[in-house]
């Protein structure tokens, strides 16, 4: 039952990192410590029609129904490489395919709001396991915004052909790799810093709980992308889909 609350798919899709955890393989729990984490017994069901009472764990299921959907969806079909210069018509097509994580921003960012708006009241909830939820979920959210908006920046790259030289000869082009430095604006940084903060406090405040797993998997993370000159060998492929 608490798996099926609380796990998340890896905030960068195609990774088996992150939430995206099976905790029967990973570490046993103890039950003294999970304990203190029992449920009250109030379905998700019964919390939703009492949103007034429960205000905070409505903000977190809602969160977490949101990550899960975009999880699904991902934020767009945007390219990890190219191995050839972007034409225009090519250019046209990523700023379509861009539509799509903007749309995933905008609804995370009012899932945020949300949380944060519920949030102070958390010292009302009195229950251990859904004060964690909540700190684990508005994480990730503040984490996948971020690495949304950085997603969407490296194919405003492609469109500004604002990629790095290539080294002279056939074969090259570009391949999108994590970075431990992000491009994106102050406003986005800050919202890694916010996460992480929060991962290491589910972290320090939930020792020896699948909370900590999660959080300890994610707050590595790197969040940052950039676009590397790479040789894929032979004739380059055409960018003019």
């Amino acid at each position: 039952m608490l798996l099926g609350e609380i796990q998340l798919p890896p905030i960068k899709p195609g990774r088996a990192t992150d939430s995206d955890v099976s905790f029967g393989t990973v570490v046993p729990f103890s039950a003294e410590t999970m304990d203190k984490y029992k449920s009250d017994g109030k379905t998700h069901a019964e919390i939703m029609k009492d949103s007034e009472r429960y205000p905070l764990r409505v903000a977190t299921i809602k969160a977490i129904e949101k990550l899960r959907e975009v999880g699904k969806t991902g934020g767009g079909d945007l390219p990890d490489e190219l191995q050839n210069p972007a034409t225009d018509a090519y250019k046209a097509i990523v700023k379509n395919l861009q539509k799509a994580p903007a749309r995933v921003m905008n609804d995370l960012r009012e899932v945020m709001e949300d949380l944060e708006k519920a949030g102070e009241e958390r010292k009302e909830e009195k229950s251990k396991r859904w004060q964690v939820h909540y700190d684990f979920a508005l994480a990730m959210v503040k984490a996948k915004y971020a690495y949304t908006h950085e997603y969407s920046l490296m194919a405003g790259e492609i469109r500004r052909d604002a990629l790095p030289e290539l080294p002279k000869g056939a074969g090259w082009g570009w391949r999108l790799a994590s970075s431990g430095t992000m491009k994106s604006n102050t406003d986005v940084k800050e919202l890694v810093r916010d996460a992480r903060k929060l991962l290491q406090k589910v972290v320090k405040e939930n020792p020896g709980t699948p909370w900590e797993v999660m959080a300890k998997r994610s707050v590595t993370t790197q969040l940052g992308l950039k676009w590397e000159p790479t040789n894929f060998g032979g004739g380059n492929m055409a960018m003019d889909k």
